[in-house]
């Protein structure tokens, strides 16, 4: 192998080495917070937890006071006739004419009205609508803070598949450059009698194949790009592997009472007992008796004859005692029992699940941290082995195709070194994800706009 040669397979493998070791300064840090804002699934979760929200004022609207108001202009034309008992009753007044009197229906009645109404005692049943409607808002807010964090997660993916797929073009694209500068001094060589027919044709096969992989990369580059682009709505930005890892507490129970603080989906749970519990004080509150305050104020003209008129007030203390309703109440009762219970099951199983999850995550982080280490450990054996088997060939105890297989094994073995760091940073990212504080991993608060 000419000196030519071994030198264009050293410059052939030394991209893969600056794509780890150059992207260190592009944080994700910097952009989560933009990304986050331009994520079109946690803005609609947003709008759909503010409607949520108005539940419990809705539900306190109960307790307060109502105060109605109603008026009416109705016009029209009338004849009234009193009737021969209505004429004998007049004559017996003097009236022998009624018609010459003047009295006769108004073409118009106006009227005005206010009225208002007060619960004093509702069986507690305002009480706990108002306990129930907090409950479940609570439930909603842990609930977005969930999603929120899955769609945080969700984020950080997308952002490292584009990391992955142009760190592999950026090898790829350096590496058929070198090939075929390769190809071209294996070609002269072969002239000059130093190099055989099969070291041009490996050259050819292996310079081919990298121009066949860089094709498929740059397509996954721009599908990957793309769909960063529809969760955050961010555009043009330079995705980097960035060597900074996330901390995390290394004990297990830690982490499990970390996440039963924080975790959404927990939070969310114990939420929805509490509503649970409300509902069932809410359906028996149905058995007792309800008292209500009721006033009114009225006024009106044209009742019976023209401009007359007349007005009324009347205060009212009513009360209501269900006495039978049909089983209805009883079977409120049954079932807000049977969704407490539901709930509760669902409550367990949360708890039970998560649990299961950060430990099998914890585990995973661990090993993808042992899987990096080794990785690294392969890039440098690679390194000096491509080394070795190139200096063997320059002295005639090496093919040429022994130096492209052992350029393509650094080569593969590179791409292994970024896929375990990113895998390393996602299953860390998984578990922080887990236990409720990959947010505060960012500094990002879940409430921001």
């Amino acid at each position: 192998m000419t000196k030519s040669l071994k030198a264009a397979m050293l410059i052939a493998v030394m991209p893969a080495a600056v794509i780890v070791s150059s992207a260190c300064a592009q944080p994700l840090e910097t952009i989560m917070q933009d990304a986050l804002a331009g994520s079109q699934t946690l803005a609609a979760d947003r709008a759909s937890l503010d409607a949520q929200r108005e539940a419990v004022k809705q539900a306190r609207s109960s307790a307060l006071p109502s105060l109605s108001v109603n008026g009416a202009v109705v016009g029209g034309e009338a004849d009234y006739d009193p009737g021969a008992g209505g004429n004998q009753f007049l004559q017996s007044l003097g009236v022998s004419n009624f018609g010459a009197t003047g009295l006769d229906a108004p073409e118009t009645r106006n009227s005005v009205g206010l009225a208002a109404r007060q619960t004093l005692f509702a069986g507690g049943r305002v009480r706990n609508s108002i306990h129930a409607a907090k409950a479940s808002v609570r439930a909603a807010e842990a609930g977005f803070f969930a999603g929120y964090e899955d769609t945080a997660f969700e984020i950080i993916s997308a952002y490292y598949d584009v990391v992955r797929v142009e760190a592999q073009v950026e090898a790829l694209e350096a590496s058929a450059t070198t090939l075929r500068e390769q190809e071209a001094a294996a070609n002269q060589s072969f002239e000059l009698g130093r190099a055989t027919r099969t070291d041009v044709a490996s050259v050819a096969a292996q310079r081919a194949n990298v121009e066949a992989q860089l094709i498929t990369a740059r397509a996954q580059v721009t599908s990957a790009r793309l769909n960063f682009s529809a969760l955050t709505g961010l555009t043009h930005q330079e995705f980097v592997l960035t060597e900074e890892l996330p901390t995390y507490p290394d004990d297990i129970d830690e982490l499990i009472a970390t996440a039963k603080r924080a975790n959404g989906n927990i939070q969310a749970a114990e939420a929805l007992v509490e509503a649970g519990h409300a509902q069932v004080r809410l359906a028996k509150g149905q058995h007792l008796p309800a008292v209500e305050l009721a006033g009114s104020m009225s006024y009106s003209e044209g009742n019976l004859i023209e401009g007359d008129n007349l007005e009324n007030a009347s205060l009212q203390l009513q009360m209501s005692i269900p006495l039978f309703a049909g089983g209805r109440i009883q079977s409120e009762v049954r079932q807000a029992r049977a969704e407490l219970k539901s709930t509760r099951y669902a409550q367990a199983d949360i708890n039970r699940r998560l649990e299961a999850a950060i430990r099998a995550a914890y585990g995973e982080t661990i090993a993808a941290g042992v899987s990096r280490r080794s990785a690294d450990l392969q890039v440098s054996a690679r390194e000096l082995a491509f080394e070795g088997v190139s200096i063997e060939a320059d002295l005639g105890q090496r093919t040429t195709l022994e130096v492209l297989d052992a350029e393509d094994d650094l080569l593969q073995a590179r791409f292994s070194a970024v896929d375990a760091r990113i895998r390393e940073r996602l299953t860390t990212y998984n578990l922080l994800r887990l236990t409720g504080t990959l947010s505060q991993t960012f500094a990002i608060n879940a409430d921001a706009p």
